[in-house]
């Protein structure tokens, strides 16, 4: 220090006085050896040391009484700095510079802290500490320096006059020794105490920063905390802690740098991915397996992970919506397709019960029942299958009491012919086409409902409608050429000529 420092009594009995601050150890307190010697009943005999350290000073609270503050805050151990005021109960001190002009020389005390012991005659009533009392000697008459007889002393008397002074020299110098020896004790418990408590938080900062590699910076400042603490008092952990905050420091660089590149690189991949449109995989390019490098990922690209979040849910949702719509089409084809199918499922089934096949349209139904494409159907089929298996019991029926003929389907007798009264619907449908019985398949058609069957048959009825209405229309040609003939008394034609002469009428009606 270029300066010394000083302590300043700013309250109590000995305000103002300066005391200075010097390379020693310096004890304050009320009892008479302190070099700081407060008055005052709330101060201890011994109740703070200030210890010297490099670049300032130490205080250390001496006592178990907790009411040593430092700027307003409890300590029991500080190191002190230019400006600090140090409270002890009731007495307030300020760390101050010795060379101070705004204090009057009256005020100031010589230095009392130096680690030579100061002999009691160059002690005063206002240097800080207490002059030990010398104990009390008998007085011995002196003779006058111009007696004759001051230098015929007896030798006796003034043997026992250098004794008595030894004793009391050697008193004074014992006490001052004790109490620089209690002094100096407690200052290297301390400093052994402090040393212990600084060997353990850097074992404790090693262990952290060997549990936590990802977290460097905190590694770092609890390294620096302690080489704080460490100067002037453990230079061996001041070294080791400065060597771990270098390589610490090193680490973070070269790691600073992997990271940026790596970084780099995702930038690159998600922003080549993005411009496809391929949102979740541009996502993925911020997601490493490692959790650590994920985390910092997240943190350094917070703002375009959002957004290519948001980019990649708006294209799910429009890939989901195409899907909808593509399935929907999809259905609606497969629906129309299924509708074509049945209906010329419809055809060939009324065909071949119409014709007398019926095995055959069983061996269609049954396919389509197990076709996935006419699952939507599947009560339709089952309803006409059914039927077509009454229809083909009946036909078993027929045939063998020989009511088919020519390679026809089965027709019912006379005598069989009440069993239709108690077939279904649409097989006595079938019966009624098959017999062109017009009358009869229109009645059943118009009570047989929509079934798959009776759909079929209906062209087949339309077929019979229209024919019959041919006939009527040959029928009624046929009445008027015949009314003709017979009208005018012109012979009638010959058949062959009729016949030609119908055909030409039926042709120019369908015109």
């Amino acid at each position: 220090m270029s300066q010394p420092w000083a302590i300043k009594v700013v309250t109590g009995a000995r305000a103002g006085r300066i005391f200075r601050l010097g390379s020693g150890v310096c004890s304050i307190g009320c009892a008479p050896d302190c070099d700081v010697v407060l008055p005052d009943p709330g101060i201890s005999p011994h109740h703070v040391t200030v210890i010297p350290r490099a670049g300032g000073y130490n205080l250390v609270d001496l006592t178990a009484a907790m009411d040593v503050k430092v700027n307003g805050k409890p300590v029991k151990s500080r190191i002190l700095a230019l400006g600090d005021r140090i409270s002890i109960g009731d007495i307030a001190l300020d760390v101050t510079l010795w060379e101070d002009a705004s204090v009057p020389d009256a005020s100031r005390d010589k230095i009392v802290v130096s680690t030579e012991t100061s002999s009691a005659d160059e002690a005063g009533p206002d240097d800080g500490i207490a002059p030990a009392p010398e104990p009390e000697t008998e007085k011995m008459p002196v003779p006058a320096p111009s007696s004759p007889s001051y230098y015929g002393l007896d030798s006796a008397i003034k043997e026992q006059r250098l004794r008595k002074e030894r004793r009391v020299r050697w008193a004074i110098a014992a006490i001052v020794a004790g109490a620089i020896a209690a002094v100096v004790a407690a200052s290297m418990a301390y400093v052994s105490a402090e040393k212990n408590r600084l060997r353990r938080r850097y074992e404790a900062a090693r262990a952290y920063a060997a549990s936590h590699p990802a977290d460097l910076a905190g590694a770092i400042s609890q390294y620096e905390e302690i080489r704080s603490d460490a100067v002037g008092l453990d230079a061996r952990i001041e070294k080791a802690v400065s060597d771990e905050i270098a390589r610490l420091k090193a680490q973070m660089e070269a790691d600073t740098k992997r990271f940026q590149s790596l970084l780099a690189a995702a930038d690159e991949k998600s922003g080549t991915l993005a411009k496809n449109g391929e949102y979740e995989e541009a996502l993925k390019a911020y997601q490493p397996d490692d959790a650590a490098l994920r985390a910092r990922f997240a943190a350094a690209r917070s703002a375009r992970i959002a957004e290519l979040r948001q980019k990649a849910a708006e294209k799910a949702a429009a890939m989901k919506e195409e899907a909808a719509r593509l399935d929907a089409d999809q259905a609606s084809r497969t629906l129309a397709e299924a509708e074509a199918k049945l209906r010329e499922l419809e055809k060939l089934v009324a065909s071949a019960c119409v014709e007398g096949r019926t095995a055959g349209a069983i061996e269609e139904l049954e396919k389509a029942m197990a076709s996935e494409a006419m699952s939507a159907h599947t009560n339709r089929i089952a309803e006409a299958l059914k039927a077509v298996r009454v229809l083909g019991s009946v036909d078993s029926t027929f045939a063998g009491s020989g009511a088919a003929a020519d390679g026809k389907a089965p027709l019912p007798d006379e005598d069989s012919a009440h069993i239709l009264q108690s077939l279904p619907a649409p097989v006595r449908l079938v019966f009624a086409v098959r017999k062109h019985d017009l009358a009869s398949a229109r009645e059943i058609a118009a009570i047989a409902g929509e079934g798959m069957l009776v759909e079929g048959l209906r062209p087949f009825i339309a077929a019979m409608a229209e024919a019959a209405a041919k006939a009527d229309l040959a029928r009624t040609a046929l009445a008027e050429i015949w009314a003709k003939g017979m009208g005018s008394g012109e012979r009638l034609p010959p058949p062959k000529e009729a016949a030609n002469a119908f055909r030409k009428k039926l042709d120019s009606s369908d015109r």
